[in-house]
């Protein structure tokens, strides 16, 4: 599965509103020894996220190195391929353009994206699965 990174945030910071659904969804996930999926973009908007909502850059580093050395997560890299069809994508759908490398992501790994974002949510499935961590 391709994870977005609201949900390693979501994870991350106890006062969110998604944070023990994403917690306990990505339990069970592991001990069913799901595989699990990020752009290397993602360990960027996630440093940024939790530094941004705690005001504190060495545990917001910290957070992110807890998700980059999560069990069966494999971090993949942005290259041109995956690139050029997130341009497409963010054109056709009307996404972000971090969304898009997303859906991008999971349409060429064809596994679902698991995001809490609703607009993701509401223009992914044109393309891939997409469904909320529960």
């Amino acid at each position: 599965m391709v994870v977005d990174a609201n949900v390693w945030v979501a994870r991350a910071v106890e006062t969110e509103p998604d944070s023990l659904t994403s917690r306990r969804w990505l339990g069970r996930q592991l001990r069913s020894g799901t595989a699990f999926f990020i752009p290397n973009l993602a360990v960027a908007e996630v440093a940024g996220a939790l530094a941004r909502r705690w005001g504190d850059s060495p545990r917001a580093l910290s957070a992110v190195r807890a998700v980059v050395q999560f069990p069966r997560l494999q971090v993949l890299p942005l290259d041109e391929t995956l690139g050029n069809r997130a341009v497409e994508l963010a054109a056709r759908l009307q996404l972000r353009g971090s969304d898009a490398v997303y859906v991008a992501l999971a349409e060429s790994l064809r596994v679902p994206l698991i995001t809490w974002d609703t607009e993701l949510l509401d223009r992914a499935p044109a393309v891939v699965a997409t469904l909320q961590p529960s």
